[in-house]
């Protein structure tokens, strides 16, 4: 309907103390043990007419407003995250390394109170996830490795259930394999690889707003299992440096049934810098080389594909030029 549907704010108070510390157990070994809590609180001030009505107090046509103003209240989330992380050096150029870790989102403003389909409250809880991760890291004169892998569990995710309200209790897991390299080969030239693939899934059984499902072991929407980029660089010690980048975003589901992809795509991104003095610099940056076609995002919805476009071809060029010599 037309006019507002919702109007209000939100005074936020947050505080975070949190301690880490590093203890060297011998000349091989170094243990890393560190703890945050947070504590956030929410006051919550509705500035129309609560409730599922529109504006003017009228009730909405076909079952009532899409959306649902709570009245005042307010909502505090206590939360605490643990770390422990190991490094046993090989070698001095060999590293081998482990951690455990939490994470931890408190509920946005807008999912506390951009209620809708009638709900009053979000009884939300806050997501945590918890994490390890093994890896080796690999340091020679003209070249670095770092490969790593790890597996996550996240629980109570917020998601919209089959009555469209917001609520906690969503699960997933993650597992995968992270790699990057960089090989500098002659004065010149040198090149970088980040990649990674991983399987995300859903850890939980239900049915949630327009009927869509989540079955555990299903991929997780719009995560796609295999990313990246690879760049080339070349700078030749004088005034003229400059890449060319491929980013790799690959294939994704668009639904947590799993019945809808995007293919995925690949861009090429080229970047040079020239020096013309001390003080003055000429770069310029062009984006998607190829023009290709490829969406920022997309999803599918309403019996439909719908795509966010990614911008076209583009040219940035830029001229600096410095008070103070560089040099």
């Amino acid at each position: 309907p037309e006019g507002k549907h919702y109007d209000y704010e939100v005074a936020t108070f947050l505080m975070a103390p949190y301690i880490q510390t590093e203890v060297l157990v011998s000349d091989a070994l170094t243990v890393e043990v560190g703890l945050r809590a947070e504590f956030s609180h929410y006051d919550y001030k509705n500035k129309m007419l609560t409730g599922n009505t529109r504006d003017d107090g009228t009730p909405c046509g076909f079952g009532g407003c899409l959306y649902s103003r709570p009245a005042d209240r307010s909502d505090s989330f206590v939360n605490f995250a643990p770390n422990l992380g190991v490094g046993y050096r090989l070698s001095p150029e060999l590293l081998l390394y482990a951690s455990l870790a939490r994470g931890f989102r408190a509920p946005q403003t807008t999912e506390l109170y951009r209620l809708q389909s009638g709900q009053e409250i979000a009884d939300l809880d806050s997501e945590r996830l918890d994490s390890i991760e093994a890896g080796l890291r690999k340091s020679a004169s003209i070249w670095q490795a770092d490969v790593s892998v790890f597996a996550m569990r996240k629980r109570d995710s917020i998601f919209r259930d089959s009555q469209g309200f917001n609520v906690s209790g969503g699960r997933t897991r993650h597992e995968g394999i992270e790699v990057s390299l960089d090989w500098q080969f002659g004065t010149a030239w040198s090149t970088t690889l980040d990649a990674t693939y991983a399987r995300h899934q859903y850890d939980f059984d239900t049915v949630a707003a327009r009927g869509e499902t989540f079955v555990s072991g299903r991929d997780v929407d719009t995560a796609p299992r295999l990313f990246g980029a690879a760049e080339l660089h070349f700078d030749n010690g004088d005034r003229l440096r400059g890449s060319l980048q491929w980013v790799y975003m690959g294939d994704y589901y668009l639904d947590a049934e799993n019945r809808f992809d995007y293919p995925g795509h690949s861009l090429l991104n080229l970047r040079a810098v020239h020096d013309l003095g001390d003080r003055m610099t000429l770069s310029a940056r062009l984006n998607n080389l190829l023009d290709e076609d490829y969406a920022d995002r997309a999803d599918y919805a309403f019996g439909n594909y719908r795509y966010f476009p990614g911008r076209g071809r583009e040219i940035f060029v830029e001229f600096r030029y410095s008070l103070a010599a560089t040099n």
